[in-house]
């Protein structure tokens, strides 16, 4: 130890050990702690400190730590809990060390902690580096000896996610993760999506709770780029493990995940992505948020809910939700092991979606088009949707898939091309596909429908379309075929049928035009066959007569 004018007070290479009879659960050492010692109180037989400051501390955990009373008395012996008063740590390192593996868990920490006004009230701000990610963290408890507690501490808490810089030891694989800034670029692409300022920020204020298994936010208001929403969230172990160390390492599994998905969806081999589960039975996770009157996007909601229950090798999703423009929705998600593979049960019921507004929305993360603005479709969409899957990769998902999906939509038009006009040209003898005409092109325009129903089935890896008829003022399209999950390869068939404008019941048909519907989904390719038009319907109909 080393005392410099003005009180200056300089300890190199301190060790720290807890105190107590419990077997010690933390150890750590740090490059020297500086502090100032006040000079009036020595006077009188007194040590004050002022601002102490520890440069570059290494913290080892060991097992399950506690926030104990004697632990908040230390916290006080440094000024915590006084305003005038604040601890200071610089370039911090925590790791985990369970006997067998020493873990990292952040890097890069600097600290400040200030006392507030209130007794026990601490102000706490906190920059560190978690695996491929940044974390700024600013918290405000009222009553730090509440922490530890069930009940909690009344408090708010704030975090602000980026990628974490290329400095640290980070993994190899995690570094070209962290310097492109995936995850945290990820969340602000979809935050500027829905018209939020920002997904990677969150504000919270409520009950908050941490002991050494657990850590929980009760009776909270969520803030989110702007949006409130009431909750609750908790997080747990279910292993005899410390809380900290758990979740880092189920970080770093989730991001190395993300790299190799990421390398598997680069060599188009999207179906080899494993879908790993054993950490549903490893945290306990309870998350609540609801709200009424939201706004995003220029959207509002009338109300909406969200439930995350992970825990017991399971994890459950639930949504619901109703406003003017997405109608009313729910889904319901169940994602659990068996037999060490993934099951997916899912099931969503939509009534009143407007097409034009959902599709504007998803728009905004696709890529702009090099011409113009593209059209949207219109309409009200009504939609039920049941299926599950079992697998160990997402393709073993989509090979599984079995379920069925309904949909009707009411009073809308398709973007694309003009049916009646293009039916119509066919009737007055339009001609193509001969030796001076080339393959037939829909007239430009858009095409009002008055209904569309259509019904699917998923089995052995592929969609069946038993059903998709589009129906409107002098026309109906009817399809069938099917659709491969993976490839998206379509195999379907369809006639576009243009009634006379004759009022006669039954209306008499004027052209029925075969077509089929090749290629993919992303690229299709509509071919059209040879139509028959009213004469020869007539003379068809004549035969079947006789």
């Amino acid at each position: 130890m080393s005392i410099h004018p003005g009180g200056r007070l300089r300890i190199a290479r301190p060790e720290f050990l807890p105190t107590g009879a419990e077997p010690a659960r933390w150890s750590g050492r740090a490059e020297a702690i500086e502090a100032t010692l006040r000079l009036a109180p020595l006077l009188a037989g007194r040590v004050e400190i002022v601002r102490p400051r520890i440069v570059r501390p290494d913290i080892t955990l060991t097992g399950r730590t506690r926030l104990q009373s004697s632990q908040a008395l230390a916290a006080a012996a440094f000024g915590i809990g006084d305003p005038g008063k604040a601890l200071e740590v610089t370039e911090g390192t925590i790791h985990y060390d369970d006997g067998r593996a020493r873990q990292m868990i952040l890097t890069g920490l600097d600290l400040r902690v200030v006392g507030a006004e209130t007794p026990g009230g601490v102000a706490i701000a906190a920059r560190f580096d978690a695996g491929a990610l940044h974390v700024k963290a600013d918290l405000a408890l009222d009553d730090l000896r509440l922490l530890g507690t069930s009940g909690g501490s009344p408090g708010r808490i704030s975090l602000d996610v980026a990628a974490a810089g290329p400095e640290g030891e980070l993994p190899a694989e995690l570094r070209d993760l962290a310097a492109s800034g995936d995850v945290a670029t990820l969340l602000r692409k979809l935050g500027a999506g829905i018209g939020l300022p920002s997904l990677t920020r969150i504000d919270a204020e409520g009950r908050i709770a941490m002991t050494s298994s657990a850590v929980a936010l009760e009776d909270a208001t969520f803030s989110v780029g702007g949006v409130s929403l009431d909750g609750r969230a908790r997080v747990a172990v279910v292993t005899n493990e410390a809380l900290l160390p758990r979740l880092r390492a189920l970080q770093d599994d989730a991001e190395r995940a993300v790299v190799e998905a990421r390398a598997a969806m680069e060599t188009d081999d999207w179906a080899a992505v494993p879908i790993g589960t054993d950490w549903l039975s490893q945290v306990a996770i309870d998350f609540e948020l609801s709200g009424q009157d939201l706004s995003a996007a220029g959207v509002s909601f009338e109300q909406a809910a969200l439930d995350l229950s992970v825990g017991e090798g399971a994890a459950t999703l639930f949504f619901d939700g109703a406003s003017e423009a997405f109608g009313t929705f729910r889904t319901a998600a169940t994602l659990s092991a068996a037999d060490a593979a993934a099951h997916l049960d899912l099931s969503s019921q939509i009534a009143g979606l407007s097409l034009e507004d959902t599709v504007e929305v998803v728009t905004r993360f696709a890529t702009d088009p090099l011409v113009g603005t593209p059209q949207r479709p219109g309409g009200r969409l009504d939609a039920v949707a049941r299926a599950e899957a079992t697998g160990r990769t997402l393709g073993d998902l989509v090979d599984s898939l079995t379920g069925s999906a309904s949909a009707h939509v009411a009073e809308g038009s398709l973007s694309g091309g003009n049916v009646i006009a293009t039916l119509d040209s066919l009737a007055e003898g339009r001609e193509f596909m001969t030796e001076d005409k080339g393959p037939l092109i829909p007239s430009a325009g858009r095409t009002p429908f008055d209904t569309i129903d259509m019904q699917l089935a998923f089995a052995g890896g592929a969609a069946d379309l038993s059903r998709l008829t589009i129906a409107g003022d002098r026309y109906r399209i009817d399809m069938d075929g099917a659709i491969g999950l993976r490839s998206g390869a379509a195999e379907v068939e369809g006639n576009a049928i243009l009634f006379s404008e004759a009022e006669t019941e039954p209306a008499e048909q004027a052209v029925d035009l075969p077509f089929g519907v090749g290629g993919t989904l992303l690229s299709p390719v509509i071919a059209a066959g040879m139509p028959t038009v009213a004469a020869d319907l007539a003379r068809t109909t004549a035969g079947e007569a006789e």
